[in-house]
């Protein structure tokens, strides 16, 4: 189980430091994680494998729209806010949702499909992701609900 995590962590310094680059590095540290996962999970520790993998890999796409600017509100942190800040954070969501659904997801989705067998990645790949896209999509959706509400709309 700690080579998993070793491996996790490299993985995702390197993608912290090769976003979108790719490279052999990266192809290294996939086929490590594979090599591991199955291992683990042949073992009887699957559900061990998972529990980890998904932990880790939600902290990167946490921590990457952290990077990107996106700022996680609720709809009541919304609501206080001035409608001129809405219009800023707005203005900002759509890079980080290009960059989100082309890049951050799209490659989560490829990495789970690498690294587990078919019976698990669809589940593995959206627990990873669906906060992160929660988060994002009611954004536009709590914006509208504010505007409505404001007396000079």
């Amino acid at each position: 189980m700690e080579s998993l995590i070793l491996s996790l962590h490299r993985m995702e310094s390197l993608g912290n430091e090769s976003r979108g680059g790719g490279g052999d590095a990266d192809a290294d540290a996939i086929v490590d994680l594979k090599m591991i996962a199955n291992g683990m999970i042949s073992s009887g520790y699957e559900k061990d494998c998972l529990t980890i993998y998904k932990k880790l890999r939600k902290k990167v796409i946490v921590d990457a729209f952290s990077r990107l600017g996106f700022e996680k509100l609720n709809s009541t942190q919304m609501m206080k806010l001035e409608w001129e800040i809405l219009e800023k954070k707005m203005k900002k969501w759509m890079p980080v949702t290009t960059v989100a659904v082309t890049t951050l997801f799209n490659g989560e989705r490829i990495l789970c499909d690498h690294i587990f067998s078919s019976s698990v990645v669809e589940s593995s790949f959206v627990e990873i992701t669906l906060e992160s896209a929660l988060n994002l999509f009611v954004l536009p959706i709590t914006v509208a609900k504010c505007r409505e509400n404001l007396p000079y709309a």
